[in-house]
């Protein structure tokens, strides 16, 4: 039987925190059922992360669309925005490649990657990531919800702040984030060392 494929776009190529939270769900799959393959917009350290997991790594070089914050509209950054828009990668020429079952698309940045492997006809799950609290420009944050609605089978939140423009979405679900389960696991049974590291009373 073929593995299932999913191809998880990430946002960029540093190594942060949403880079570690997708590390501990590839971690997590059952490799003889599911084959996870990363793509990324720019080189970087995060390459080498996801390679360490045994998980293949492709670079798109798409441009971002920022969103959190958004950039006021006389900012510099906002006319990188709104280049974005003309943005033409090789998206739709790598996944007919690779041929995924799904595409995760792991930020909302990703805007025109999720867009371009919806409209080349796959799967999109798409994770919210982040709210839109604190944008200073309404039409790019319109530009933003307005692809991600348009262009996603499903919708994914951490917590109720994510949902922020979204919440009437019928195929939206608040999941709980991925974490290495045998490090909490053992963290859980360290209670008591910390308080008392850090003198905190019960």
């Amino acid at each position: 039987m073929s593995k299932f494929k999913i191809a998880y776009i990430h946002q960029d190529g540093l190594l942060s925190g949403s880079a570690i939270s997708l590390s501990h769900l590839i971690k997590q799959l059952d490799r003889n059922r599911f084959e996870p393959i990363v793509i990324i917009c720019s080189e970087g350290p995060v390459r080498a992360f996801f390679e360490k997991l045994n998980t293949q790594v492709f670079c798109a070089f798409y441009k971002r669309f920022g969103t959190q914050p958004t950039p006021a509209i006389y900012n510099a950054n906002s006319y990188y925005n709104f280049l974005a828009l003309l943005n033409k990668n090789n998206i739709k020429l790598l996944l007919d490649n690779i041929k995924p079952h799904l595409v995760h698309v792991n930020d909302k940045s990703a805007l025109f990657a999720g867009r371009d492997a919806f409209n080349a006809g796959y799967k999109v799950i798409w994770h919210l990531r982040s709210s839109y609290s604190g944008k200073r420009s309404y039409l790019q944050y319109l530009i933003s919800k307005t692809i991600i609605r348009n262009h996603s089978n499903h919708l994914i939140a951490i917590s109720e702040d994510e949902t922020d423009g979204f919440e009437d979405c019928k195929g939206l679900s608040i999941i709980n984030n991925s974490i290495d389960m045998k490090e909490a696991q053992s963290i859980r049974t360290q209670g008591s060392t910390f308080r008392s590291e850090f003198n905190i009373s019960k």
